[in-house]
């Protein structure tokens, strides 16, 4: 499957259109992205990102947005024991 992750993109049924910040992937095949909007609610506020199947997306600008190349959790390299310090 194509990494969507950070492209701009388009939902073809609502003709909502957003950065793609999330993918999930369930138990029975259904797999869905979020589109975070590039635009402030009228309060100024960011909106909470929307939620489509991946089969509703185009994507209008590929590699819009670079994914961070940096570790942020999972499974580590182990350290070892630490000594109790009493």
């Amino acid at each position: 499957m194509i990494d969507l992750l950070g492209n701009y993109a388009q939902d073809e049924i609502t003709g909502f259109k957003g950065i793609v910040v999330a993918r999930t992937e369930w138990l029975h095949g259904c797999v869905r992205v979020a589109l975070q909007a590039s635009s402030l609610d009228k309060d100024g506020n960011v909106r909470e990102e929307t939620w489509f199947d991946v089969d509703r997306i185009a994507i209008l600008d590929s590699a819009h947005l670079k994914r961070a190349n940096v570790t942020t959790g999972g499974p580590q390299r182990s350290v070892g024991k630490r000594r109790d310090p009493r």
